[in-house]
């Protein structure tokens, strides 16, 4: 079944309640109006994410690419059990100290979120990025060109408060100036709830896999990037 109204209202007062008890006696709404219509779009992904990159976890399984409902407390000042929102990740699963790049859907009762990047990047791939595009090497030329040719995705990150590389040209800036990575699209609830929401995933999400793949490269240990590898082993 789609995504419904009824699927940001279950999120929205299972945040209100704030209380295990009434999650437990509501599961079977959050099952039928939330991880079921999240574990289809999964599944119709699943060929798209596998040709984007052969290594992306595509699981419908909450842990595999559905994120849990439940919060983990422990190092948060807010000690509210459940989220607002809930969401898709496709990317590479590895050492859980490492994030990698990936791509994402984020929904909450005020809308939809889609991209790729990271949360948070590494500061030693914002370094081989900058390295990258200052060297114009191949992978970062295909990336800025793929970002450039589509009109869906904006691209977002943290950005340095003062300039460090002002003489470079534009194209460049706007990778050098970056602290962090993320190129997203929003819409409302039209999107939302339409019935081509997981075409409109696969129709988009190609666009960003040169720069997926970019990043994925940014990634090599240092001494690798001056090597002569095949493109598929990033």
């Amino acid at each position: 079944m789609p995504i419904t109204q009824k699927t940001l209202d279950f999120l929205a007062e299972n945040r209100f309640r704030n209380s295990k008890q009434w999650y437990d006696e509501h599961k079977s709404e959050y099952l039928e109006y939330v991880f079921e219509p999240l574990a289809a779009i999964v599944c119709d992904l699943s060929e798209t994410m596998k040709a984007i990159d052969g290594r992306i976890v595509c699981v419908p399984k909450v842990g595999g690419s559905i994120s849990r409902l439940r919060r983990d407390t422990r190092y948060s000042n807010d000690k509210s059990l459940y989220r607002r929102n809930i969401w898709l990740y496709f990317g590479r699963k590895g050492d859980s100290r490492v994030e990698h790049p990936g791509f994402y859907v984020d929904i909450s009762p005020e809308g939809i979120a889609y991209g790729c990047g990271y949360y948070r990047a590494g500061a030693d791939v914002c370094a081989a990025v900058r390295e990258m595009a200052l060297a114009d090497d191949p992978a970062f030329l295909a990336a800025a060109k793929a970002y450039e040719a589509q009109s869906v995705f904006a691209f977002g990150g943290e950005t340095y408060k003062k300039p460090h590389y002002p003489d470079e040209p534009e194209r460049k800036r706007l990778w050098l100036e970056k602290r962090n990575y993320n190129f997203f699209a929003v819409g409302g609830k039209e999107l939302l709830f339409s019935p081509d929401l997981s075409k409109t995933f696969a129709r988009d999400f190609p666009l960003l896999a040169p720069v997926y793949r970019f990043l994925l490269k940014a990634e090599t240990p240092p001494a690798a990037l001056h090597a002569k590898r095949p493109e598929f082993e990033f």
